[in-house]
């Protein structure tokens, strides 16, 4: 925990720009309106822009034929640099998100699926983690795909580019949000999110909360434990006797 709050180097959260609105979700337990509209937006906003090519009618003339042979142009030169620089990117994405790389955010999520591992983390966190993880390996690959299959089927120039920048734009909403101003100046939330993730990975808090599972986890015969805290069912998880 002091690494986390000291060191500036592997613990930069400043620096990293994966980090996202479900990570402070997934690490904090909250549920925030903003992590639920970004999931939203970057659901919604993909169906609604494939619903449009695919239900779309076009009927040809002259000149919708030759702006088409342009469309095709400059889409395959935006293939090129698709394949050449946002797919690698999406592949290192990937293996940030699953806890392979020696970036904050993969160290981050190493921890939570420790934590996932154990079953020591709330619903909300279980939840958001689940999104964190879908979002940025499965939603970006059907991002990619979409993409391309949008780019083939459209028939003006401009909208070629329009419509490159709109799934660069879906696909990095959460990181934009988590990267406001307003959203945690100096990056409080999220080291705190982090310091709790690491106590929830030390600590295995379920067994704490009951008299069988602290019992069968540390090979204690059960009825010393219900011996030693008077037959309380909660063991330590008791809140009225903590308050005394």
């Amino acid at each position: 925990m002091d690494i986390i709050k000291e060191d500036n180097d592997e613990w930069n959260f400043e620096d990293d720009q994966d980090i996202n609105v479900y990570t402070y979700s997934s690490c904090l337990g909250m549920l925030h309106p903003i992590a639920l509209l970004s999931f939203i937006l970057q659901l919604l906003l993909p169906f609604i822009i494939w619903n449009s090519y695919y239900c779309g009618k076009y009927e040809k003339s002259q000149s919708l034929e030759r702006s088409e042979e342009k469309a095709k142009w400059l889409a395959l030169l935006i293939y090129l640099y698709y394949f050449s620089t946002i797919l690698p990117d999406a592949y290192y994405k990937m293996s940030s998100t699953v806890g392979s790389s020696d970036t904050v955010y993969s160290r981050l999520n190493s921890l939570r699926r420790n934590v996932w591992m154990k079953g020591c983390d709330t619903l909300i966190q279980q939840l958001f983690y689940k999104i964190d993880l879908f979002m940025n390996t499965a939603h970006i690959s059907l991002l990619s795909m979409l993409n391309v299959y949008v780019l083939s089927k459209e028939l003006e120039p401009i909208n070629v580019v329009l419509d490159s920048l709109a799934f660069f734009f879906i696909a990095r909403i959460d990181e934009e949000f988590a990267r406001a101003q307003w959203w945690d100046p100096n990056r409080r939330w999220i080291s705190a999110g982090a310091i709790e993730v690491v106590i929830q990975n030390v600590l295995n808090i379920p067994c704490l909360e009951s008299i069988e599972k602290f019992s069968e986890v540390f090979d204690v015969p059960l009825e010393h434990v219900r011996a030693a805290c008077h037959n309380d069912e909660m063991l330590l998880y008791n809140q009225e006797l903590a308050k005394k």
